[in-house]
């Protein structure tokens, strides 16, 4: 049997905080840890934890609340993620210029004094939560001014919407063909077929992957849907479908069509005839030498 060597004399007790919610806010609190890696999407951030604690009277009851804020700096061309750095900076008293190391700046704010900027949101799982929507250097028993304070909190809100909204537009361009049909099942991949008009015949002997795939494979390509609506647009632009027997008569006349209008043709196959020559001058006239 394995045996596993341990030492735990100089780890703090866990002790779950089961205090109220902070409301909205800025609170003073000390950065229990912090440890730096990829987000979800690959971006390096600082992951940290810290916990309020003050002594002031109208937040020490919230005092051991843990809060989250991971700040993500992976691509310092997104706005928002050089906010994020500018807050690390200013937070732990970094230079505004120079290089950085993850591990000094964890070990640095380890243990520190901060201020967390708290907003609030409510889940159905969860309820009303506290979130952690930006970090400010701690003032002591100075307390900063409303304006530096409140901008400072503007300024972190703006940055985790840009983020959000940043997330939703990469979500919404990734998504594709495959994504949309993988949760599907029989009865909403044939909807999805008939609502998409794709060429797809749905047998018996068929599994779902089999339609999963059969639907990408038909799925057509962006270029040909762009020049079917293009030529969609220009039939319709062309004001046939508008013009009953009489105008579409007047209609060749007026452009010496070589169409002849019998009793027989509908109106439909008159306008057909006349896009058609329509599409063969306009072949003729590209065919036209320069000159």
């Amino acid at each position: 049997m394995v045996t596993i060597k341990y030492d735990v004399t100089d780890v703090e007790d866990f002790v779950p905080y089961a205090g109220p919610t902070p409301p909205r806010g800025v609170y003073e609190a000390r950065v229990s840890s912090g440890e730096f890696g990829p987000s979800s999407k690959g971006n390096d951030q600082f992951k940290f934890v810290v916990v309020i604690t003050t002594k002031k009277k109208d937040h020490a009851k919230f005092n051991g609340c843990p809060l989250f804020p991971n700040l993500v700096i992976g691509d310092l061309s997104e706005e928002y993620q050089k906010k994020n750095l500018r807050q690390i900076v200013k937070t732990f008293g970094l230079k505004e210029k120079g290089s950085l190391n993850p591990d000094a700046v964890i070990k640095k704010a380890t243990g520190m004094m901060i201020r967390v900027i708290v907003k609030n949101e409510n889940s159905d799982e969860y309820g009303l939560q506290a979130k952690a929507n930006g970090l400010l250097p701690f003032k002591g028993e100075e307390e900063p001014e409303d304006g530096a304070e409140v901008e400072a909190e503007e300024e972190a809100e703006e940055a985790v919407e840009e983020e959000e909204a940043e997330e939703a537009e990469e979500a919404e361009e990734e998504s594709t063909v495959e994504d949309d049909v993988a949760e599907l099942d029989r009865p909403a991949l044939k909807k999805y077929i008939k609502e998409n008009n794709l060429e797809v015949k749905v047998t018996t002997k068929m599994t779902d992957d089999e339609i999963r795939t059969a639907i990408v494979e038909a799925w057509p390509e962006e270029e040909e849907e762009a020049e079917e609506e293009e030529e969609a647009e220009e039939a319709e632009d062309d004001g046939l479908d508008e013009m009953d027997r009489s105008a579409l008569k007047k209609h060749i006349r007026e452009n010496k069509l070589d169409i002849k209008v019998t009793t027989s043709k509908s109106d439909d196959d008159l306008r057909a005839e006349i896009r058609a020559l329509g599409s063969d001058d306009e072949e003729d006239s590209e065919n036209e030498p320069p000159f």
